[in-house]
Parts: structure tokens; C-alpha cells; sequence
């Protein structure tokens, strides 16, 4: 349910970028649109990846999460 929720959302609120990043690349001619659309399909994927992970009882931590462990220490 949550990835069909988050599909709608990525859908609705990114479509006119992704309208956009074909028309720039029509008119080879990249820029910011190419650049918004980019962001919002790598975010989706990431988010998709990360619940995907999570559902199936994987998780993985950040690398800026290791660095602060390594860091500081365990948390007792």
C-alpha cells in the first residue's frame, strides 16, 4: 500500500518535471527541468529501495550514520 501511495505521489508531483526532461532532451538541450526530474526519480528510487529493504527485514544504515558511530562511539 505505502509504495502505491508514494507511486501516486511521485506521479502527481513529478510529472511536470518529467514532462519537461523530455522535452529538453527533444531539444538536446538539458537543463533545469533535467535536473528536478533527475532528483525526484533518484529520491524515489532511494525511498522505494529503503521501504522495499525494511518490509523484507534488511535494513543498512547511512554512511553518515557509520561516520557518527565511528566517531563517537557506541550509544550506552
Amino acid at each position: 500500500m505505502f509504495l502505491f501511495l508514494q507511486s501516486v505521489v511521485f506521479i502527481y508531483g513529478g510529472w511536470p518535471f518529467l514532462k519537461g526532461l523530455v522535452e529538453e532532451f527533444r531539444e538536446k538541450n538539458p537543463g533545469m527541468m533535467t535536473l528536478i526530474a533527475l532528483a525526484v526519480t533518484v529520491a524515489y528510487g532511494y525511498s522505494s529501495a529503503v521501504w522495499y529493504s525494511v518490509s523484507k527485514g534488511r535494513f543498512f544504515l547511512g554512511a553518515g550514520h557509520v561516520d557518527r558511530c565511528n566517531a563517537v562511539g557506541p550509544l550506552d
